[in-house]
């Protein structure tokens, strides 16, 4: 690949060279003289524009005269448009780059044409309203169509889902501060309450409205309890409350109960002579003696029969 690549240079610059000396003989011998290869002009030539109002004019009634105005439907505003001048400006063009009042010369010119041309479409007897049954088709396709239905209902649904999330941050504000307040109330009701106790103990003047009840009772408490039917209830204890009081003492002394004494000592009404006087088992007669149990090499060896 290298020896080709050598021969195909060396016979490139072969034909430069060739081509030169052909060229040096040609000069030589005449053949070549100056103004045979001319310079190309790079400029572009300028363009020549021309105004020609007559024969414009001449085609556009040529236009006018084969065309009807049914299919041009081109319509001549009398009014001009004239740009509002500022005071003391003699320039109309004071204000040709506003683009409010460009906008509205435009439209005003728009809305001239427009009534002069529905009179005539109507004296054509041309519709120039849409009917009501009129059925025409979308210039955009069912999947374009549904990709675009599918989009706004996914921005629809992603701000009812903000709207969502904004109410139920602002209604969780609300239970915070509600919070507050209740706590807040609760605690100044409560330092009141300590208050009014602690005046009510150093003065013994008036009580809290707390602590008054209708009963006279000055505490509120009441000697009869009353059950979840309204009934009334003695304040007569079980005989198992009884009996766990008398047995631990309902919070009185509790030791040396248990401690003999000379009465309990020389009580005997516990005791059951039938009971205690009956010899053991192993002494009775007719009762069959319990077996011995054997050691542990014969209970081994009975295993293994």
């Amino acid at each position: 690949s290298g020896a080709n690549a050598t021969r195909m240079e060396s016979s490139s610059s072969e034909q430069s060279m060739d081509s030169d000396e052909e060229l040096q003989e040609q000069f030589a011998c005449g053949e070549l003289k100056p103004g045979l290869n001319l310079p190309v002009d790079t400029r572009q030539a300028k363009k020549i524009c021309t105004n020609n109002i007559a024969a414009l004019r001449d085609k556009l009634s040529s236009v006018e005269s084969s065309v009807n105005w049914l299919e041009r439907l081109d319509v001549t505003g009398e009014c001009s448009i004239e740009l509002p001048v500022q005071d003391g400006d003699d320039s109309k063009l004071s204000k040709i780059h506003d683009d409010f009042n460009r906008e509205m010369a435009f439209y005003k010119q728009a809305l001239t044409a427009v009534q002069t041309a529905l009179p005539r479409l109507h004296d054509l007897q041309v519709a120039t309203q849409r009917p009501a049954d009129y059925f025409a088709e979308m210039v955009k396709s069912d999947v374009h169509m549904k990709k675009v239905r599918e989009k706004l209902l996914g921005k629809q649904k992603a701000m009812e889902k903000s709207e969502k999330a904004r109410k139920l941050r602002e209604i969780r504000k609300y239970g915070k501060k509600v919070q507050r307040e209740v706590l807040e109330r609760r605690q100044k009701e409560k330092k009141e309450a300590l208050e009014a106790v602690r005046k009510y103990k150093k003065d013994h003047q008036q009580k809290p409205d707390f602590l008054k009840d209708g009963d006279g009772d000055e505490f509120g408490v009441s000697a009869t309890n009353h059950d979840k039917f309204g009934h009334g209830q003695t304040s007569r204890k079980s005989k198992k409350r009884l009996s766990k009081d008398s047995k631990f003492g309902l919070g009185g002394k509790k030791r040396g109960m248990k401690r003999n004494s000379a009465t309990s000592s020389a009580d005997m009404s516990s005791f059951k002579s039938v009971k205690h006087s009956m010899p053991p088992r192993r002494l009775r007669k007719g009762v069959p003696k319990k077996p011995k149990r054997l050691g542990k090499s014969r209970r081994a060896a009975q295993r293994r029969r």
